[in-house]
């Protein structure tokens, strides 16, 4: 019985993909281990963000070799945001990391996860004897019939995640769409490319709306995108796979898949393909059966999770009433977006146990009046928002194509504080984007100081290949330079962070326990703030009320009870 560990690297939406890639190979038959050494198949699921992401698989490869000199039938493989292609070595066009990497053996997309079995069948042939029937059968295509029955079982410790890392569906009825051959890959980037420069010099209409049409009648399809769009079989297969939850408790539900903003850093487009939207109904199901088997807290996924049933493909598939949907552009006069009315109806499984209802991460662009008032009626809904700004300069925003202004983002969050005054605010910055000089960082710092987040996910600009950002613009801010600017950032979040947390000195915090080591137990607030505190392991998976007796910079401690 063959064996696999995967890896995981980048935000929840990856490790959701594991989940599911898990339950994949539990259900033909292969076990999971805990070590490299005793793996036979070793998947890495990958995160392309940003460069440092990359360097740590390539990383790993060298340790693969070494591996592979005492196993020799080991395969080592690779999804996520970094394959293009899913393909192996024996495949007659292999995508680029199986030529760079001698190592790999095979790459698969991750909406390509029912054909996994496929693909490993190809090159291991003999883990699939005529005696393992269901592995043989699983193999040849009937993964997703098979993993739908019946939930999974469960395994311990769910992921710590930190809420602003990016994440990253169904689709409307169609036939498979045929796949681009790379000369017309490149073709259609410099399209793109071309047209988000005339975008960011003219800054009068967003790029993602410039790439689809307008909203009305005879609306026509979505075009392709240059990695060409799954059809919705594929993505359906995918999302009907149940995963293998890490946690009894806590549960990772993806709402949609794709993302149609563009901006000109972000590789997500080119790697999840088009925004497009899972059923309702499909996420309401998924979600009562974990509440049903005792999960607590749910976090709900997506690129934009605010743009969510609103995007051209949604619109076409008639599959969300936007029948009183005007025209496609800022959509925070929307009433009650298809979004809030997820979060309400997840809600109502309040009475069969949900305690906590996360998302993560909404888009400042698509960011509702509804949804903000959603967080004062809603019980389940966390006090905490990750609102991304990416940079506190115009002109930057204008040259990342965020589609948004500083004084639009401020104009947000005081809405966001005026109806919930203790909410936890966190965010996402990049500094040292190209063409950032110092003027432009310090309206970052100086927005910092402003809004004060709770928590700043700060990172230095890392060109993305592929993307417009590392195609069009260059990346002229030294690394040291960049490194002062994040440093001198980071300085200012301690100082705001801990701030935020001596505000919480003497008061209750609600705390969902996930982990008890020692007799120190650590969870998180409703405001997502880890707190510790004395107690013992028999208290994981529960709520309790702890008093808060000391604030540190990036955790409370207290006792329970008063």
């Amino acid at each position: 019985m063959p064996k696999y560990l995967i890896k995981t690297y980048g935000c929840q939406m990856n490790y959701s993909d594991t989940e599911r890639i898990a339950s994949i190979l539990d259900e033909i038959g292969f076990k999971e281990c805990k070590t490299e050494k005793a793996a036979d198949l070793i998947i890495f699921n990958t995160c392309s963000v940003k460069q440092n992401a990359e360097n740590r698989i390539f990383g790993q490869m060298l340790k693969m070799q070494k591996l592979r000199n005492s196993n020799k039938d080991l395969v080592v493989a690779i999804t996520g945001c970094m394959v293009r292609r899913s393909s192996h070595k024996q495949s007659e066009k292999p995508d680029k990391l199986i030529k760079k990497l001698n190592q790999l053996d095979l790459v698969f997309k991750i909406r390509d996860l029912p054909s996994l079995p496929k693909l490993i069948k190809e090159i291991r042939p003999k883990w699939f004897t005529s005696s393992q029937n269901k592995s043989d059968n699983l193999a040849q295509g009937e993964v997703e019939t098979k993993v739908r029955a019946g939930l999974p079982k469960v395994r311990a410790g769910l992921p710590n995640v930190g809420a602003g890392l990016q994440p990253c569906s169904s689709k409307l009825e169609q036939s498979p769409k045929p796949k681009l051959e790379q000369n017309q890959m490149l073709e259609k980037l410099e399209q793109s490319c071309t047209l988000l420069q005339n975008v960011t010099k003219r800054s009068t209409t967003p790029l993602h709306l410039q790439l689809q049409p307008k909203v009305g009648a005879g609306l026509h399809p979505a075009p392709k995108h240059p990695n060409s769009t799954p059809s919705l079989t594929e993505y359906r297969d995918y999302f009907k796979t149940k995963p293998k939850y890490a946690s009894k408790f806590q549960a990772f539900v993806p709402i949609m898949t794709g993302c149609d903003k563009f901006c000109s850093y972000c590789i997500v487009p080119f790697s999840r393909g088009r925004e497009q939207s899972r059923p309702m109904e499909d996420i309401i199901s998924e979600c009562k059966n974990l509440v049903e088997s005792g999960c607590k807290e749910i976090t709900l996924l997506g690129q934009n999770v605010d743009s969510y049933g609103l995007s051209p493909i949604d619109f076409d598939s008639g599959k969300f009433n936007l029948q009183q949907r005007q025209k496609l552009g800022l959509r925070t006069n929307l009433k009650n977006p298809p979004f809030v009315k997820l979060l309400k109806k997840l809600d109502q499984l309040k009475t069969k146990g949900l305690c906590r209802l996360r998302y993560t991460s909404p888009h400042p662009y698509d960011m509702s009046e509804d949804l903000i008032k959603a967080h004062t009626q809603l019980k389940t809904l966390c006090e905490h928002i990750h609102l991304p700004i990416q940079s506190g300069d115009n002109e930057i925003l204008k040259r990342m194509n965020r589609h948004y202004t500083v004084e639009h983002y401020l104009d947000l969050i005081k809405k966001i504080r005026k109806a919930l005054p203790n909410i936890g605010l966190t965010t996402d910055i990049i500094v040292g984007f190209p063409g950032e000089t110092e003027e432009q960082f310090e309206n970052t710092y100086k927005l910092a100081e402003k809004v004060r987040w709770n928590m700043i996910f700060n990172s230095r600009y890392s060109p993305r290949r592929g993307t417009y950002s590392a195609d069009k613009l260059k990346d002229d801010v030294p690394a040291k330079e960049k490194a002062r600017r994040w440093h001198k950032l980071n300085d200012l979040l301690k100082v705001c962070s801990e701030e935020k947390n001596q505000s919480f000195l003497g008061k209750k915090v609600n705390v969902l326990v996930e982990t008890c080591k020692d007799g120190t137990c650590l969870g998180r607030s409703r405001e997502y703030i880890e707190v510790q505190f004395p107690g013992t392991k028999a208290l994981i998976g529960q709520e309790v009320d702890v008093t808060v007796k000391q604030a540190h910079t990036w955790v409370l401690e207290g006792r329970m009870g008063s």
